[in-house]
């Protein structure tokens, strides 16, 4: 269960997310300009996806990712 983010340059961030959360990549696809810039296989199950997202919507994945750490928190 990871969700993680990081700064690839000056303009845009990464943003990676195990499939186990469904809701994020629903989420994620409704954002147009969030770019897939690599899939995670194994034995050809998708396991993750990581993004590449502007500067401009750097809030949202913090959102995102504060959302998955808050639920974690709950369900332990």
């Amino acid at each position: 269960m990871a969700v993680e983010m990081w700064r690839i340059d000056d303009e845009n961030w990464a943003f990676y997310c195990d499939m186990e959360h469904e809701a994020i990549h629903r989420s994620i696809k409704r954002s147009k300009d969030w770019d897939e810039m690599a899939t995670y296989r194994k034995n050809d199950k998708l396991l993750a996806i990581q993004y590449r997202l502007p500067n401009s919507d750097y809030r949202k994945g913090r959102r995102l990712l504060k959302r998955v750490h808050d639920s974690e928190e709950l369900s332990v």
